[in-house]
């Protein structure tokens, strides 16, 4: 079987999870709980192959570009989903979660070229851990993002008092909360660490004359967005909706940063 048809059956079992997931949301029978998990784990072990029979046909890792970016951050992400969903001991949100996951190989995996030749900067071990931090990051912000919408309109449908379908199939505030606000702690844990990775290659490479470029002043304010968020919650006491509320606002800078500052405004991050 080749790359192509690897990638495939990646699909189908991340698909086959999906149907698990669905399945479980609706009848709520426990068994089903496992699996799910145990298909999305599997489905991931079989995109961590992928990934690694991509390395070996391009000789380095799957960072060099957006369509292998997009590869490796989903498999991040799905990783540290389950770490979380063992975490909180819930898998509800599996059914938003998975297709996201679909839908962002479906772009990624037709776009993928091992013949494709890149720059010396972009294929360094330096480089890469950059790289995989900053994908961990964004995948922290972004389970916190969906955490946070899921608070919010269940908080809503609390306040109006219309406890139907979902209320009792998706995690409790609680619970919610406490996923916000694991996995905007850890993202912002994984983006220090990039940022910090980032900020040192800059200094190699261009000393005092580093450029303030365009998506590295975007991230910092990120960072301090999440930086703000961590502080909100231990010292000013900032749980439930504030918290969920900080959580969006630092998603939205996240998307303005990778869908706008990425393609249109930076010259040393460009997807070009």
């Amino acid at each position: 079987m080749n790359l192509a048809g690897f990638g495939v059956v990646v699909l189908v079992v991340y698909l086959l999870s999906e149907i698990w997931y669905l399945t479980y949301f609706i009848s709520q029978k426990k068994i089903l709980q496992y699996f799910s998990s145990f298909s999305l784990s599997l489905g991931a072990l079989l995109h961590f192959i992928y990934i690694i029979l991509l390395q070996l046909d391009l000789h380095r890792l799957p960072l060099g570009t957006v369509y292998e970016v997009l590869v490796s951050a989903t498999f991040l992400f799905v990783l540290l989903y389950l770490f979380l969903e063992f975490y909180i001991k819930e898998n509800s949100m599996g059914v938003i979660i998975v297709p996201m996951i679909l839908f962002l190989l479906a772009i990624a995996l037709p776009g993928i070229d091992t013949d494709k030749t890149l720059a010396p900067q972009l294929t360094g071990l330096s480089f890469q851990i950059h790289v995989a931090f900053m994908l961990l990051a964004y995948s922290g912000f972004t389970l916190a993002f969906i955490a946070s919408v899921m608070y919010l309109l269940l908080a809503r449908d609390i306040h109006q008092k219309r406890l139907g379908f979902f209320f009792s199939r998706i995690p409790s505030l609680e619970l919610l909360d406490r996923l916000n606000s694991s996995a905007a702690t850890l993202g912002f844990a994984f983006a220090t660490v990039g940022m910090c990775l980032g900020f040192w290659m800059g200094i190699e490479l261009w000393g005092n004359a580093f450029p303030l470029d365009a998506k590295f002043i975007s991230f910092v304010i990120i960072w301090f967005v999440y930086l703000f968020h961590l502080i909100a919650r231990i010292k000013l006491g900032w749980r439930g909706e504030r918290s969920a509320w900080l959580s969006i606002v630092g998603f939205f800078f996240v998307l303005v940063t990778f869908l706008v500052v990425s393609f249109f405004l930076t010259t040393m991050h460009a997807y070009r």
